[in-house]
């Protein structure tokens, strides 16, 4: 599989809601950023345990139903992709607000 089809397989895995299998793509050291989380949460986060710790919840708040926009950049190094993407998704406001910006958990 190569980092479009695995990007694509990921974000198919966060509509159907299967955030398990969503963070177990992370590399063991990979990182998640929230560049514009509100004091309380986290800008970053850090291991795959972490990323999947933090994504637990996600469904119960956020339900991600399509992606809207989804841009992939290559590294030079092969095994290291970046995206960026934009879902379509529906929440009560406050939750919805705080998913986004980065605090899926109280």
């Amino acid at each position: 599989m190569n980092s479009k089809e695995l990007v694509n397989h990921a974000l198919k895995l966060l509509i159907s809601k299967d955030m398990s299998a969503f963070a177990g793509l992370w590399a063991e050291t990979g990182t998640v950023e929230f560049p514009f989380a509100p004091p309380g949460y986290p800008q970053r986060l850090e291991g795959r345990a972490a990323i999947q710790e933090y994504l637990r919840g996600y469904p119960d708040i956020l339900d991600v139903r399509e992606i809207a926009e989804q841009v992939v950049h290559q590294s030079v190094d092969p095994e290291v992709v970046i995206t960026e993407f934009a879902a379509e998704a529906m929440g009560g406001s406050d939750e919805l607000t705080t998913a986004f910006a980065g605090g899926a958990h109280e």
